[in-house]
């Protein structure tokens, strides 16, 4: 993730992608918010997630997080490393969602 090649890559798509007929970001982010919200259920059913959380809003809250952590990490990759900073944040979000009783 961290490379500069990849970055470019991550930054055009991100940020400057045109709808073409093969490639819709959109659909794209839909069909990862659909699996998210896939697996939170499930987690949901086990009776993992939060009872006060759906599913729903759990999956727009990590793709949010997702979405804010590589915004942000694009427009400054020298701030911060999105391997270190970025995983102990999405550990973080994973603890605050999991049902401890």
């Amino acid at each position: 993730m961290e490379q500069p090649h990849a970055q470019r890559i991550r930054s055009i798509l991100l940020h400057r992608c045109e709808f073409f007929s093969d490639i819709n970001p959109l659909e794209i982010v839909e069909e990862c918010q659909a699996g998210m919200r896939e697996q939170f259920r499930h987690a949901h059913e086990l009776g993992l997630l939060v009872p006060h959380l759906s599913p729903d809003t759990a999956s727009r809250l990590l793709q949010s997080t997702l979405s804010g952590l590589i915004h942000d990490w694009l427009r400054n990759p020298q701030r911060f490393s999105l391997q270190e900073e970025g995983s102990e944040l999405i550990n973080a979000l994973f603890r605050l969602l999991r049902y401890e009783p």
